[in-house]
C-alpha cells in the first residue's frame, strides 16, 4: 500500500508532488507543510527498493514565532515611518554605518549607498556638532564595545 492509498486527501498537494519528485529523480527533498492546525518540516529520502523514507518535524512553534516577529517588524516599521525616525547601525571596528531609507532621506544621502554602508567618517558629518564631540569621545573610550550605546553631554 502506498502513501496515496493510505492518505487520499494528500492527492494534488505538495506532499504528493515532492514525494513523487524524490522517487522519480532519486533525490532527497525537504519542504514545509501545514496539516490541520500544525506545521511540519518534511524530509523524504528515496530508498534502494524504489520506496521512500520520510520523517516529519513539528515546527508549529517556530512558524508562530516567525509570524509574530513579522507582525512586530511591520508595526515597528509603520511607527518609524509615521514618526519619520531613521535607524542606523554603526560597526566601529569595520568603519561603516548602515542606515535605513528613512534616515538616508532625512540626511539627504543616496538610499542605496546608505543601506549598503557608508564610511564612519562620512557618517559623522551628519551628527550635529553639539553631539559630535560626545560621540567621538565615546567611540575613542570604548572602541571594541558592542551593543547599544547612548551618548549624553
Amino acid at each position: 500500500m502506498n502513501h496515496l492509498e493510505l492518505f487520499p486527501a494528500t492527492r494534488g498537494t505538495i506532499l504528493e508532488k515532492e514525494y513523487l519528485r524524490a522517487v522519480r529523480d532519486r533525490v532527497p527533498v525537504e519542504f514545509e507543510v501545514k496539516c490541520e492546525q500544525r506545521w511540519y518540516a518534511v524530509h523524504a529520502y528515496p530508498t534502494e527498493d524504489d520506496g521512500l523514507l520520510a520523517y516529519f518535524l513539528d515546527i508549529t512553534q517556530r512558524k508562530e514565532t516567525e509570524r509574530e516577529l513579522q507582525k512586530t517588524s511591520l508595526h515597528l516599521d509603520a511607527g518609524l515611518s509615521a514618526a519619520e525616525i531613521g535607524v542606523w547601525t554603526w560597526d566601529v571596528q569595520a568603519d561603516y554605518v548602515v542606515a535605513d531609507r528613512t534616515l538616508a532621506f532625512l540626511f539627504g544621502t543616496a538610499g542605496a549607498e546608505a543601506t549598503t554602508g557608508l564610511s564612519a567618517e562620512l557618517s559623522m558629518l551628519v551628527v550635529i556638532p553639539v553631539d559630535g564631540s560626545g560621540v567621538r569621545r565615546k567611540i575613542a573610550a570604548h572602541p571594541h564595545q558592542s551593543g547599544a550605546s547612548r551618548v549624553q553631554d
